[in-house]
């Protein structure tokens, strides 16, 4: 990425449990902001805990009639954008056997809940997108993207 471009990341905690308020309020937010960046022709980087399970987002969109549920709504709109792309499946085959889970419970159960969402015309300004275990304790891996 060279010379003068205009640029908006979006920062994401999203809000754990089910309050249903709360979250659709921070996900219109978020997808306003990010309507509004790409009315103003801004790059887009958008990052975080979003604390909406991939895996089940994926499945659930397989049901008859879907319809995303306000927590899923964001990931919606990321995925079905013309122009936002998930990072790490540019670098790797996410599968059911290997999902690059982010995230692991008190339970030892695994999900894949942090992510890295990029305008289109980043990616090939891109070098690499993964993810690893911090040196210091948490429950989630990091997740990068080189550029």
């Amino acid at each position: 990425m060279c010379g003068n471009i205009k640029l908006r990341v979006i920062q994401i905690y999203g809000y754990p449990g089910h309050n249903k308020k709360n979250i659709t309020e921070l996900w219109n937010h978020v997808i306003k902001l990010i309507k509004d960046a790409q009315q103003q022709h801004y790059k887009l980087i958008i990052m975080g805990d979003f604390n909406i399970n991939y895996h089940k987002f994926l499945l659930s969109q397989w049901k008859p009639n879907y319809k995303p549920s306000y927590k899923q709504k964001l990931l919606h709109f990321l995925t079905y954008s013309d122009n936002l792309v998930d990072t790490i499946p540019l670098y790797h085959d996410v599968t059911n056997d290997n999902p690059y889970n982010t995230h692991k419970n008190n339970s030892g159960h695994h999900t894949r809940i942090d992510y890295i969402w990029i305008s289109q015309d980043l990616v090939n300004d891109t070098y690499a997108s993964d993810q690893f275990n911090p040196q210091y304790s948490t429950d989630h891996m990091v997740v990068y993207v080189e550029f």
